[in-house]
């Protein structure tokens, strides 16, 4: 993720930016990035389970927020946020500091 940000993404989010842009909850836009949010954290929360995660749904949900931190201050920054996510998103992982 830290690299997709740092790499990928040199403008922030493309869903953010479009959630942004289009504002109405209920509309297409933000239909699809709803979708791909919901994809992102069942995916995020498989992984957890299959990692044996003890809260496989609070550990997607706080890597969830963390990448959406990531990318933001990934623009605003540049690339000096990918080591800090990595450490961060280790700790919400339950992951050592490797």
């Amino acid at each position: 993720m830290a690299e997709d940000a740092t790499r990928l993404h040199t403008r922030g989010c493309p869903f953010i930016n479009a959630s942004a842009e289009f504002p109405d909850a209920d509309g297409p836009v933000r239909a699809v990035v709803r979708r791909h949010r919901d994809w992102f954290r069942e995916t995020l929360t498989a992984l957890a389970t299959a990692a044996g995660s003890p809260d496989p749904g609070a550990t997607a949900a706080g890597l969830v927020l963390l990448r959406d931190a990531m990318l933001v201050g990934s623009y605003l920054d540049g690339g000096d946020v990918a080591a800090s996510f990595r450490a961060t998103a280790r700790t919400v992982a339950g992951l050592s500091a490797q």
